[in-house]
């Protein structure tokens, strides 16, 4: 009873550990146990580690590790076996560097020059090491008169990108020769602008007059105009039936928008006095 017990247990043990591997390391392991002699008792499973054909035809197809992880062996004996057979590094195959990635390497930090190139941060630093290149330091470089330039004609942190240079260290820079920050001109508002505010999204009148959306909406709050919002039926109904002034203060509306609204619909002024006409 205890026996079969015990084998029940090695039984599902045994299957749990087969639903966590893949169909090809199954395969693997199942085909290549052999029966090998113990010095005492009965004979015993072990399983071979001896390269099968389609595990052979992988090497070199993909990288290393991808190999090592659909047959279910070590990055390093994937490697070995590799090398051994004389297969190529895929990935040195294919990206081979440049005299001009060469170029670049020192000039920038290793992280950016690795977006740069699309390379890995790890291979970008191995290649420096490799050819005897300095690490890239924004501080102990030395600045040019073409640099010194640009100081103040942009901001910090745009001329920080184009020099590959810190936003402290260019401010720093411009601080000790005295240069004011960029400041761009401001555009002043015309009459004609003015008018737009409040008459169409502020997005839509961004666009139309080249202008930030919160420039726009800004302007729009400082004249104290609302944003604007779509006419619906019940509000258009209202034009023309009470004064501009008092469907303005019903719909919430600007009496300057109300106008232009029921200008646009041909619906004329309402006048005191007049008989009061219902539109549907």
């Amino acid at each position: 009873m205890a026996k079969s017990s015990k084998k029940s247990l090695l039984v599902g043990a045994a299957r749990k550990f087969l639903a966590s591997k893949s169909s090809s390391e199954i395969e693997r392991l199942a085909g290549r146990r052999r029966m090998r002699e113990k010095r005492k008792g009965a004979p015993i499973l072990r399983a071979s580690r001896s390269w099968q054909e389609w595990e052979l035809k992988l090497l070199g197809t993909v990288a290393d590790n991808v190999v090592a992880a659909r047959v279910g062996r070590t990055y390093n004996a994937v490697r070995s076996r590799r090398e051994r057979s004389g297969i190529p590094n895929l990935g040195i195959l294919l990206r081979r560097y440049t005299p001009e990635e060469d170029k670049l390497l020192g000039t920038m930090s290793d992280s950016d020059l690795a977006r740069r190139l699309r390379r890995t941060l790890g291979g970008i630093r191995n290649r420096r090491f490799r050819l005897g290149i300095a690490q890239f330091n924004s501080r102990n470089r030395a600045w040019t008169p073409s640099e010194d330039a640009l100081l103040g004609v942009l901001s910090d942190e745009q001329t920080a990108r184009q020099l590959n240079r810190t936003v402290d260290a260019v401010e720093v820079r411009r601080v000790s020769f005295g240069i004011p920050p960029f400041a761009p001109k401001r555009r002043g508002w015309t009459p004609e602008e003015d008018k737009l505010l409040g008459t169409l999204s502020d997005g839509h009148i961004a666009r139309l007059l080249g202008r930030c959306v919160g420039v726009v909406s800004q302007r729009r709050r400082d004249l104290g105009l609302l944003a604007h919002r779509y006419w619906s039926p019940e509000e258009d109904r209202l034009l023309g039936v009470v004064s501009d002034q008092e469907a303005s203060l019903r719909l919430d509306r600007t009496p300057g928008g109300v106008k232009r609204r029921r200008n646009k619909l041909k619906i004329p002024a309402w006048q005191p006095g007049a008989a009061t006409i219902k539109r549907g």
